[in-house]
Parts: structure tokens; sequence; C-alpha cells
């Protein structure tokens, strides 16, 4: 933990709760990115963010500096979001009302149908895959974590962490593969 966290969480536990602010500007789009990879919608994950972040200083208090704050304030993060996935009982594979809805989102002005459809296939491909595989892959490749954080975050062992992230990658590219032999 950087002494600046230190010291922004002592001044919290010691009233100045005006401070907290500080931590949401440095962590809110990491926690926004979390709640995304589990719901895969814009104002869920938003949703989300807010009420982690009520529970992150709801239960400072508790925080023992054993950790980086970071580590403390994702795992509060991963298990908030798998409680919401338990308590929704949904599978958010087709959070999208349609394709073409999806497509929008990721419009590119240079080669827009080419770009448009390989990047849609490959997240309908990420979102397709199971949740096991996909949060792993998710924090590693767009939220830069270590298999240790992430193993740490999700409560698996280190050796899960990576055997599910290799899993993901083959997963992924059989897929792409599979597509790109019937173009």
């Amino acid at each position: 933990m950087s002494s600046s966290d230190q010291e922004i969480i002592e001044d919290i536990l010691s009233g100045n709760i005006e401070r907290f602010s500080e931590i949401i500007d440095k962590y809110k789009d990491k926690i926004f990115n979390i709640c995304y990879s589990f719901t895969q919608d814009l104002y869920t994950s938003q949703d989300l963010t807010q009420e982690i972040f009520i529970k992150i200083f709801n239960n400072l208090k508790n925080y023992r500096f054993k950790s980086s704050f970071y580590t403390w304030i994702f795992k509060i993060a991963s298990n908030h979001c798998k409680a919401w996935l338990s308590k929704e009982q949904r599978n958010f594979v087709h959070s999208f009302d349609s394709e073409k809805e999806l497509l929008v989102c990721f419009k590119t002005p240079e080669n827009e149908y080419f770009n448009n459809m390989k990047i849609n296939q490959i997240y309908l491909e990420l979102k397709n895959m199971d949740i096991k595989y996909r949060i792993p892959f998710w924090m590693f490749y767009y939220m830069d974590l270590s298999y240790k954080e992430i193993a740490n975050i999700l409560c698996i062992p280190v050796r899960t962490v990576e055997t599910r992230i290799y899993r993901a990658k083959n997963i992924l590219k059989k897929r792409l593969l599979e597509l790109m032999k019937d173009e």
C-alpha cells in the first residue's frame, strides 16, 4: 500500500470523512471495470460501483493494513459482484438486447465494417465464456492484475488462476479459429 493510501485511511478513520473522495477518485475506474467484467452492463456496473464504495467506507475500520489496500478493495468488489450474480440468478451472457446494439458500442471511423465484425465477435466470445474463465482472463488482460492479486481477490490458488487464464486463451483461440475457417 502506498503511504498516501495509508495516510488517507488514517485521516478518514480519525473523522476526516471528506478524504474518502480521494479514495473514490483513485479507484473508481478500477472498481467499475471489475463490475463490468461481471455484469457486461454499463448501468448495472455503475450501480454496483456505488454500492461497493459504500461497503468500502462502512468497512474501512476493519482494514488491517496487512495486504495492499488495492487488493482489499478488489476483494470486496469481487465478492459483491459474485453476490449480485447469485442474487439475481442471471447469466449475463445476453445483457444486450440485440446484436445491433452491441455493434453501435464498437463503431470505429476507419474500416468500420471489418473492425466492427471482428471486435464484436471477440467480445461476444468473451461474453459467452464460462465466468470462471472470463473473470481471471479479464482481470489479467484488461485490469493488469498479477496472478497473485487475482488469486487473492478471487480466493483461489495462484495455480488455479494460471490454469483458468490458460484455458480461457485456448477457448478464445479455438472459437476464433473456427470462425475464421467459416469465413
